[in-house]
């Protein structure tokens, strides 16, 4: 466990933990297709590890709006309190707070997969090659190149 899934199972809080890395646009797609409120992923993006910060996901599938970001920096300079209530794992685990997800990838995958003419592309030969760093954009990129493509 970790020391976002301590405090947030401290507060009373029930997490899911995922125990790999895991790509921005998958806690994205998570967050929407499980039908959660939050997403919270540490990350530093293209960047070395050591500038790793905390990227909040909202449950319209794209990170948190300004005005979420600017209340949370707002509590945090007004001062919080030093004594956050923590839970180990061990305890979260009794209280039913804490599960673990082991492969969330497959409906990801079958979900770009529904939004592609599958048919269409074998029958082009085409090989494409994407990045799928943001998944709002790299959807509509995709959308645009299969349109582009007389694909879609």
């Amino acid at each position: 466990m970790n020391w976002i899934s301590e405090v947030l199972t401290g507060m009373g809080f029930e997490v899911i933990l995922m125990e790999r890395s895991t790509p921005t646009p998958l806690i994205m797609f998570l967050v929407q297709h499980m039908g959660l409120h939050y997403g919270i992923e540490v990350t530093a993006s293209h960047n070395p590890s050591d500038y790793n910060g905390m990227k909040l996901i909202v449950d319209e599938d794209r990170d948190a709006p300004l005005e979420t970001t600017a209340r949370l920096e707002e509590l945090i300079a007004q001062g919080m309190n030093d004594d956050i209530p923590t839970l180990s794992e061990a305890e979260a685990k009794a209280k039913g707070l804490v599960t673990y997800m082991h492969s969330p990838f497959n409906d990801f995958v079958d979900h770009i997969l529904s939004k592609l003419n599958q048919d269409a592309i074998k029958k082009r030969g085409l090989r494409i090659f994407a990045e799928a760093i943001d998944f709002e954009k790299t959807k509509k990129y995709i959308q645009a190149f299969c349109e582009m493509l007389k694909i879609v």
